[in-house]
């Protein structure tokens, strides 16, 4: 009876753990979105529906994004069209720049449009201006490093996300971490951290100068892709400034000034910089009222599938859907989701949930549960078996 009574406990604080595994690993979603959900369908039907035949989806910027969010959604964009060229067509055959206020960024996104369509970026069509020849935007692009920083390709040193992009770009087409340009580049980006622990678009002294959610987002992203741990002060303080940021609903502002507004943007972004510095989004630390920033980019998705800047959108504001829609895509599916500092998950399979770490502790309290039934199994049958000799 007593051997019964011991395994029986044992056995209920067995199936307590799997339980609690369970449970655990039940609260991990939303986050990352699976590619099949509705929410993912609906929004890649969306940008699916602004597809024109040439195969673009918007403007050509717009399109780039567009690109990247179909990849990190898990769909070869090379099969996105309407009959005609593809959207991986449209983006390397159709360079356009002309409205392209930095060259460096532009040329970026480029970049990863390639390494996401699985292209190769450095061969990607014959566009040759400026520092580009024959479709090398790897090189076009270290061409605008002078030494510290990267340009915008109209002599601005004064500028900071030109150096963002540059490196993550480069870091995505396999450059290595530790070049002339990436270390430079990733100190300069690090140096130039305000003292609220934000970045802004340009250095310190910019006439249009402060920090924003999305600059600091993508700052982060930057370091930690660079080699920087998520434990280090530099990108602790970032997280810090995206959550002095955050608003009831769980959704970012994108500064601290009076007329700011959450929006989708900047949410997105911020998930993008939560998931990569291993944090989950869906966390207590990352929840207001009882949102996380996930509850409130779904919250945001309208009925035809889009997501807008805001809604209700703010007067003088534009929606501008399909780069949101584009962003929101890869933030839920979560493609930066404990991004690698050996790697960089730009397009393909996003990184999903580490299970085997999630698991692992449980494993442990099973394994001592199973040799702990196994010790009382044993002493109960020696004591049983003692009762059992005659007496003498």
């Amino acid at each position: 009876m007593r051997s019964a009574l011991g395994v029986g406990a044992i056995v209920t604080l067995l199936i307590l753990s799997f339980v609690m595994t369970v449970g655990v690993v039940g609260a991990a979603s939303p986050y990352p979105l699976a590619p099949s959900t509705e929410v993912i369908q609906d929004a890649l039907d969306y940008l699916r529906g602004q597809q024109a035949a040439d195969g673009s989806i918007g403007s050509y910027a717009d399109s780039g994004w567009a690109c990247i969010a179909i990849a990190a959604a898990g769909e070869d964009p090379h099969d996105w069209n309407q009959g005609g060229d593809s959207v991986v067509d449209f983006l390397r055959d159709n360079p356009d720049y002309s409205g392209a206020f930095n060259l460096a960024t532009a040329y970026a996104r480029t970049i990863l449009v390639a390494v996401a369509a699985g292209e190769d970026p450095s061969s990607f069509g014959t566009y040759t201006s400026g520092t580009v020849v024959n479709g090398d935007f790897v090189q076009g692009l270290k061409d605008l490093y002078n030494g510290t920083q990267f340009e915008d390709g109209f002599g601005s040193t004064d500028l900071l996300n030109d150096d963002m992009w540059a490196v993550r770009a480069l870091l995505a087409a396999g450059e290595s971490r530790t070049s002339d340009e990436m270390s430079g580049a990733l100190a300069f980006i690090a140096a130039n951290q305000d003292a609220n622990g934000g970045w802004s678009w340009a250095v310190p002294g910019h006439a249009w100068y402060g920090t924003s959610v999305d600059d600091t987002a993508v700052a982060i992203l930057v370091l930690l892709n660079g080699g920087y741990s998520p434990n280090s002060p530099v990108i602790q303080r970032g997280l810090d400034y995206l959550k002095s940021l955050q608003q009831g609903g769980g959704g970012f502002l994108y500064d601290a000034n009076a007329w700011s507004y959450d929006n989708v943007s900047s949410t997105s972004w911020a998930v993008n910089a939560i998931g990569a510095a291993r944090q989950s989004p869906t966390a207590a630390k990352w929840t207001v009222g009882g949102d996380t920033p996930i509850d409130y980019l779904l919250g945001q998705q309208q009925p035809d599938g889009r997501f807008p800047y805001r809604d209700p959108l703010p007067a003088g504001y534009s929606e501008l859907p399909v780069q949101n829609t584009a962003w929101a895509i890869e933030a839920l599916v979560g493609a930066h989701y404990r991004a690698s500092t050996e790697r960089v998950v730009v397009g393909g399979v996003a990184e999903r949930v580490d299970i085997v770490s999630l698991l692992a502790p449980w494993c442990v309290v099973v394994a001592v549960l199973v040799v702990l039934v196994g010790r009382r199994v044993r002493r109960d049958g020696l004591e049983e078996g003692e009762n059992e000799l005659p007496h003498v």
